[in-house]
């Protein structure tokens, strides 16, 4: 059985008991898998069908409508495209978790994405999840955990949903992703890249594809310095560090270097 299958088992047996955590993150690149099995969460705890083991029955009111989007007492934030999660969507957040559920026992929070969370809204989030309602049931997606701010990560539980094949890899990579994820990196503390080379070195897929979109970028972003006839300092830098990623590729492809060391000798140089 595959372990995203055990995973399901676990939460949903979680799920059929009461006995969920506040707050989860669900980590890693498949994401149709992670809002499945959120939704089916949720519908779980609104389904009206007499025996729990048969739940979600997929045919009661709740059911329905929280798979269309229309339960009132399920909350879901996701960032526009090519933005980040504002303060503002979290200030909805404590105001819907603040409220009594309408129309089933528990309030429900879907964010997908939260590493596009601004620091702001990262640190109002903490706030909710220091307090969180006893009845407020929180579940975050995340392809860059580490991205988050430490004390988020310590109070959700993670749960990993993984889709290694290069064609999903591929599918869920955008123009936008990796210049973002590349900003934020290079503002962060070099321990946080060092614990997000360790995320990703799990699977050398991952890594490599997150190498090589990085790769890409650089190299837009080299060729329009050079163009716009840019600070050479910073184009020198660019290409030292388009370098060093192709050098990191070669290693992890063709000879036995440990994956993570070669995505830490990155993380040095941004």
């Amino acid at each position: 059985m595959e372990k995203s299958s055990l995973q399901e088992q676990y939460v949903y047996r979680l799920a059929r008991n009461n006995a969920l955590a506040h707050a989860y993150l669900f980590l890693g690149n498949d994401t149709e898998k992670k809002k499945e099995v959120a939704l089916r969460i949720f519908q779980m705890l609104a389904c009206v069908h007499h025996d729990k083991e048969k739940r979600p029955c997929h045919d009661c009111i709740p059911c329905k409508a929280i798979a269309g989007d229309r339960f009132p007492d399920v909350l879901h934030v996701q960032p526009e495209e090519g933005k980040e999660i504002s303060v503002g969507s979290i200030r909805k957040i404590a105001t819907c978790v603040s409220f009594a559920p309408y129309a089933s026992s528990f309030k429900g929070v879907l964010i997908e994405e939260a590493d596009k969370m601004n620091k702001t809204a990262q640190s109002a989030f903490l706030k909710i999840l220091e307090e969180p309602p006893g009845n407020a049931l929180f579940i975050l997606f995340s392809a860059y955990p580490n991205l988050l701010l430490e004390t988020i990560r310590s109070r959700v539980q993670m749960i990993p949903f993984y889709q290694f094949s290069p064609l999903a890899l591929a599918s869920q990579r955008t123009g936008s992703e990796i210049p973002r994820v590349f900003s934020k990196l290079e503002q962060s503390l070099l321990k946080d890249r060092f614990s997000f080379a360790a995320e990703i070195a799990e699977s050398q897929v991952q890594s490599l594809a997150f190498l090589q979109d990085m790769l890409g970028y650089l190299r837009v972003v080299l060729f329009e310095e050079v163009k716009s006839r840019g600070e050479i300092l910073r184009i020198r830098r660019l290409f030292s560090l388009a370098t060093l990623v192709q050098e990191a590729i070669r290693y992890i492809k063709y000879t036995n270097v440990s994956v993570r060391l070669a995505l830490e000798q990155v993380m040095i140089e941004l």
